[in-house]
């Protein structure tokens, strides 16, 4: 009786040692699939912040324009390029020192990975000018525009209201 019960106890210290094969394999594939799951929406949340970045600065630059051409009673605009969003006061429209931050201040990058498009109003689809102009009046009305960022196959879209210049309408498709 002896020595049964002392194999019994070296077979359960085997035992209680380390782990069988099964049980690494087992942990191995649930972790992959966690990572299965988290990995597309990680990268998903991460490209939607990529393009609210400068949906959000398109927005903080209307404002701006709009309020700034009320209060100088001079034309701005926010200039759309490739590469950039900025303020500036429209051609022939001469700056005033009124204490205000300069416009050159209010200048926001792009992302390189980011297309930006716009659509004027009347127009039936989106197009990628060198150089767009989004004129803001004295009267506090502005052109009627929707500016779309892209990455990929995920998008952005806001479609300015005209005479607030805030967003009227955000269609998005995050991939």
């Amino acid at each position: 009786m002896g020595t049964s019960g002392t194999g019994n106890s070296r077979r359960s210290l085997r035992r209680a040692r380390g782990f069988t094969l099964l049980e690494i394999c087992l942990a191995l594939a649930m972790v992959v699939f966690l990572l299965g799951i988290a990995v597309p929406r990680i990268t998903g949340w991460l490209t939607e912040e990529r393009l609210r970045e400068p949906a959000r600065d398109v927005e903080l630059l209307a404002r701006t324009a709009r309020l700034r051409a009320i209060d100088t009673q001079k034309n701005w605009a926010v200039v759309i390029r490739p590469d950039s969003l900025f303020l500036a006061l429209q051609p022939g429209e001469v700056p005033e020192d009124d204490g205000s931050p300069n416009a050159a201040d209010l200048s926001r990058p792009i992302p390189s990975e980011v297309s930006v498009e716009t659509q004027a109003w009347g127009e039936t689809s989106f197009s990628s000018p060198a150089e767009v102009r989004w004129v803001f009046h004295p009267d506090g009305l502005c052109t009627p525009l929707t500016v779309r960022f892209t990455r990929g196959e995920s998008h952005i879209a806001l479609r300015f209201d005209p005479l607030t210049a805030d967003v009227a309408e955000e269609t998005y498709a995050f991939r």
